[in-house]
């Protein structure tokens, strides 16, 4: 007699029309028991709703006690069908009947706010929404250089994500991935751009001195935009922005009296938080102080050449003293620590105390209080 029945094979599990969540398939089924009947059933995936052209996974399944299962991973999300067959001694081939499934995440990301951010950026918060987002889910970037380093589930369609973004990072559009380990994970396609960040190539002074007061200080570089902010390392050293281009910023620049002298590191920040950092860019100064004036009164009406001692006057040194009516004359430098100017003082010059002040050509400056009397 021949045998021309086949073995009974089928797909148990998924069933057919199922969606599946999980990152790897697992497929479960029943298969043929008789003697005659292979040991293992192989199972094919194709893509698309129907069991044709080449399989995109094959594989076999050995069978214990009448079932099989399989696990098949590295499954993009999409639609799929599956197929097991089983075949005997006699050369029969059981098929069983199609099942078609879909894999796709248990969650959906509609976009990111902001939608761009800038290389070199630190600590940027990004809120991705959603839905079905629960305690747990991880958020990845496209490419490299975008490094997450907190994530919180604000709520079911919310998830806040810190990143840091490297100097170096690609520029261009990147892919936010949204997935929990075991589970498959749900991509918005280009929803975050990276931006060029700006680039600081030289400080104009590149020093400054203590004790200065709005000294324009320019920035030449790149990728400069408006709302760029600037800072500095250490201590000390505070500015405005006052006019930006795309390659300079120009600062108006303060220094205290008590700030650390020595090289400081220049900080751009984008409003995409896009930054830089020019390492050791601005030089602080030590600044002028006055200690005496000599004489240290002046009669009103009168000229007089009074010599300022003091420390750190710079050659082109100007001086300012306090009040109307009391008019500048020639300004001798003579060390870094004695100078002397004619003071010429009016008729109608107030009376009383006045400060003096020295600024040196990098704006630092400094003032001796009440260092000169009106008579």
């Amino acid at each position: 007699t021949v045998d021309t029945t086949a073995p009974a094979v089928s797909i148990t599990q998924p069933t057919d029309g199922a969606t599946v969540t999980s990152s790897v398939l697992t497929i479960n089924g029943s298969a043929g028991t008789a003697s005659r009947d292979a040991a293992t059933v192989t199972v094919k995936v194709y893509s698309g709703s129907l069991p044709s052209g080449t399989p995109v996974n094959a594989g076999s399944a050995p069978i214990s006690a009448g079932a099989w299962t399989t696990n098949v991973s590295g499954l993009t999300n999409g639609t799929y069908t599956l197929q097991a067959t089983q075949s005997d001694s006699s050369g029969n081939l059981g098929t069983s009947a199609p099942v078609t499934v879909t894999l796709g995440s248990a969650y959906r990301v509609t976009g990111v706010s902001p939608t761009s951010v800038g290389q070199g950026a630190l600590s940027k918060t990004l809120t991705i929404s959603g839905t079905g987002f629960t305690s747990g889910v991880t958020v990845s970037f496209s490419g490299t250089g975008i490094t997450p380093t907190a994530t919180t589930v604000t709520s079911g369609t919310s998830l806040a994500v810190t990143v840091d973004v490297g100097a170096s990072a690609a520029t261009g559009a990147r892919d936010v991935v949204v997935g929990k380990s075991g589970e498959r994970a749900a991509t918005c396609t280009g929803c975050l751009t990276v931006n060029a960040g700006p680039k600081v190539t030289t400080v104009v002074p590149s020093a400054v001195g203590q004790g200065a007061q709005q000294a324009t200080v320019k920035l030449n570089g790149s990728g400069f935009v408006n709302g760029a902010s600037v800072t500095f390392s250490g201590t000390g050293v505070t500015d405005t922005v006052t006019t930006t281009t795309s390659t300079q910023v120009t600062l108006a620049v303060s220094v205290g009296s008590s700030a650390a002298t020595g090289a400081r590191d220049v900080i751009v920040t984008q409003p995409d938080g896009g930054r830089t950092t020019c390492i050791g860019c601005l030089t602080v100064n030590p600044g002028p102080t006055v200690t005496s004036v000599s004489p240290a009164s002046i009669a009103r009406g009168n000229n007089a050449t009074v010599t300022l001692t003091g420390t750190e006057f710079v050659k082109g040194a100007t001086v300012a003293v306090s009040g109307t009516g009391v008019n500048m004359g020639k300004i001798t430098w003579i060390s870094k620590t004695s100078m002397t100017v004619v003071l010429n003082v009016t008729n109608k010059a107030a009376t009383g105390p006045r400060s003096i002040t020295v600024t040196n050509p990098d704006f630092g400056s400094g003032t001796l209080t009440n260092g000169l009397t009106v008579t």
